[in-house]
């Protein structure tokens, strides 16, 4: 089939790419690559807010995202959903931002980036 029609190899297929900011161990939540990676096909979900809630406790999440080359795009919309499970949604924000600051020093066009997408409305 893909013989006769070769757009449909294009047309059907699924790119997914991830950056691993970090996992947990037991009850520890560690913000670097675990020692063996993901399964190959192993399903994608969204985490329950109590483990994003967690997760995001640490500002040490930032670090693996933004040196991991996610797209200014995902970091914000992953800091925005996040932002969600916090009492203080804008507070969190901002100190995210702050670090933001710290980590993309000399890189302001994409520090800028990425606050602009921050706005929840």
């Amino acid at each position: 089939m893909y013989r006769n029609n070769p757009q449909l190899e294009r047309l059907l297929r699924t790119d997914f790419q991830a950056v691993i900011a970090g996992f947990q161990a037991a009850s520890t939540v560690r913000y670097y690559l675990p020692a063996a990676p993901p399964r190959i096909h192993a399903f994608v979900a969204a985490c329950p807010p109590s483990e994003m809630h967690s997760f995001t406790q640490r500002s040490g999440f930032l670090d693996p995202l933004v040196k991991g080359q996610a797209p200014d795009d995902a970091v914000a919309a992953f800091l925005r959903q996040a932002s969600l499970v916090h009492p203080e949604p804008r507070g969190f924000l901002v100190q995210a931002g702050k670090e933001l600051a710290g980590l993309l020093a000399g890189q302001w066009p994409r520090l800028q980036s990425i606050l602009r997408r921050l706005e929840t409305g």
